[in-house]
């Protein structure tokens, strides 16, 4: 398959609807490297990239449930 077909099939996934297997450890490097030569139009700013374990996604999901908690009672006690 030619670069340019593979570009013109490319679709974007939603989180949610991301299912494992996820790539091995030896793709995830080449994909990361590929990214990171990808131009960023002029904002020179350093790249900073997050990868996401199965373990560090539930970390994550406590994490944002916690945050989530603690939002609704500052909330609630803003409105009394």
């Amino acid at each position: 398959m030619e670069a340019i077909d593979l570009l013109k099939s490319r679709r974007s996934v939603l989180v949610k609807n991301l299912t494992s297997p996820g790539p091995d450890k030896e793709d995830l490097q080449q994909i990361l490297e590929v990214g990171l030569r990808v131009p960023d139009h002029g904002k020179i700013g350093p790249w900073r990239i997050q990868v996401i374990t199965p373990k560090g996604r539930k970390l994550w999901e406590i994490l944002r449930r916690k945050s989530l908690q603690i939002s609704t009672a500052k909330e609630q006690q803003r409105s009394k």
